[in-house]
């Protein structure tokens, strides 16, 4: 099992990417395996096109989910301990 993360800043350019990542893992024989990758979103409106695979199977969108062993949450409170983090010397 792999644990990989893509950030993009717009539901749109989160598709472009995950478009991407699936030509390249094709490329090697690879495919995403739409029942385990799930979409988390932060500052995005609730309304928006759901992330698709080339298949068109649709990604399940989660409030939260474990990421290498911590749990990262959708809520404006995680993005201001992220930030501390980060900008913790």
């Amino acid at each position: 099992m792999r644990t990989t993360s893509a950030c993009s800043p717009t539901v749109e350019q989160a598709q472009e990417l995950l478009n991407r990542v699936e030509s390249e893992c094709a490329k090697v024989g690879l495919r995403l395996n739409a029942k385990k990758t799930e979409v988390i979103t932060y500052n995005i409106l609730t309304e928006h096109p759901p992330l698709t695979t080339t298949e068109g199977t649709v990604l399940k969108e989660v409030k939260d989910f474990k990421y290498l062993g911590s749990w990262v949450n959708s809520t404006e409170q995680d993005l201001k301990n992220a930030r501390f983090v980060k900008d913790k010397p």
